[in-house]
């Protein structure tokens, strides 16, 4: 078991945010978490070809310039903490390196070095972790967010936040290199480099080829890689669901998102996925037990009420998508689309006020102008058309 690791939040001034925490261990089996770039590839022959195991890229890989950088920048400093700080400094110091902060940018430590000096959260701790360890600190990856997703056309795509984070003693401090930081972090984990390794190629699928480049079929080879490394990582699974239904392939959507759910029933990711790919096809009462389901499990998510509300008014169930699209524009008012949805609504159920009042709420232009229009033209009574 992975202990779990709670923190209490302090200060650094004009360098990062770090946290430090408590390690709570209660009967934690021995598990290691760090392994040399050799190790990774050797645990990895028994799971790819030759040829295949040629082309894996391990993130925190170091070369002999990153090793003498690492040492000029820890200095003389003995202490792991006063260690980590030099070289946070000397990553983001416009005098040295200057990596820049960039959300697609899934690059290996050597590649942010080397090369882009652009890097998003996970390619800054490839980065920071490779030149630490090189100097002798026991840097660990850390899964800091459990509920860090995109949506990409009104698909989730689950793709968490990694930190690193380094023991002082009896003391873990993280170290966030996320532009906008939580100040405190609830409840995390320390994750081993294997699983790191899988986040990465999870990373690469979505971002650089799902979503900029929009080249499916790499972005499936990304992520087949990433199950093979870690084959329970569900929430690959789920983004190979994702994938699929980019592609229109809904059959083998609904097995990923299945098999997702299979190794974890709780993810809130593919029961709201699931959802809406059999609201789609037509199954509206099993739509609604997986969308519900998903509201259950982070009922303020404004995205999950979304859908279960679409799910609903998909069904003809109008007071029920009402309750949900009311909730949604009280609790999350930026969401436009949630008021056009109660403004159906509202209609449907004859509280012409309320639904005058939603679509007043709506932008005039949009990708869906001339829908409004026509729900404005029905609420006003200036239409023959048959209900929406």
């Amino acid at each position: 078991m992975i202990p779990d690791i709670r923190t209490k939040a302090i200060r650094l001034p004009a360098v990062l945010i770090l946290t430090v925490v408590l390690l709570i261990i209660q009967g934690c089996s021995v598990h290691r978490y760090i392994y040399t770039p050799e190790d990774m590839r050797a645990m990895l022959s028994s799971r790819f070809e030759d040829d295949a195991l040629a082309q894996i890229e391990i993130p925190f890989e170091t070369s002999r310039e990153m090793v003498a950088f690492a040492e000029d920048a820890a200095g003389d400093e003995i202490n792991s903490i006063d260690k980590s700080i030099n070289i946070v400094q000397a990553i983001i110091s416009r005098w040295e390196l200057d990596v820049e902060y960039e959300r697609i940018a899934d690059f290996t430590a050597e590649e942010v070095f080397h090369h882009t000096r652009k890097a998003n959260c996970l390619s800054f701790t490839h980065l920071f972790v490779s030149l630490a360890r090189a100097v002798h600190v026991q840097a660990h990856y850390v899964d800091v967010r459990f509920e860090s997703q995109m949506t990409e056309k009104n698909i989730i795509i689950s793709n968490h936040h990694i930190c690193a984070g380094v023991y002082d003693g009896a003391e873990f401090f993280l170290i966030d290199f996320d532009p906008n930081p939580e100040k405190n972090y609830r409840v995390y984990r320390v994750i081993d480099d294997l699983e790191a390794l899988a986040h990465h190629y999870n990373n690469l699928a979505i971002n650089e080829y799902a979503i900029f480049q929009e080249t499916y079929d790499d972005a499936l080879i990304m992520l087949d890689t990433a199950l093979t490394i870690k084959p329970d990582f569900y929430r690959a699974m789920n983004n190979k669901g994702a994938v699929f239904s980019l592609m229109n392939r809904n059959g083998d959507a609904e097995r990923a998102f299945r098999d997702a759910l299979a190794i974890e029933p709780s993810m809130p990711e593919a029961n709201a996925n699931l959802a809406s790919l059999l609201m789609k096809q037509g199954k509206g009462t099993e739509a609604i037990v997986y969308a519900h389901r998903a509201v259950s499990m982070r009922p303020s998510n404004a995205d999950y009420r979304y859908r279960l509300a679409l799910v609903y008014l998909h069904g003809g169930y109008y007071a029920a998508a009402y309750k949900q699209f009311r909730w949604i524009t009280r609790h999350n008012p930026e969401m436009l689309l949630a008021f056009q949805g109660l403004a159906t609504t509202a209609f449907h159920l004859g509280h012409l006020d309320e639904a005058r009042d939603a679509l007043n709420r709506m932008p005039d232009t949009g990708p869906d102008t001339d829908e409004i229009r026509n729900l404005r033209l029905l609420i006003n009574g200036n239409s023959e058309q048959d209900r929406p």
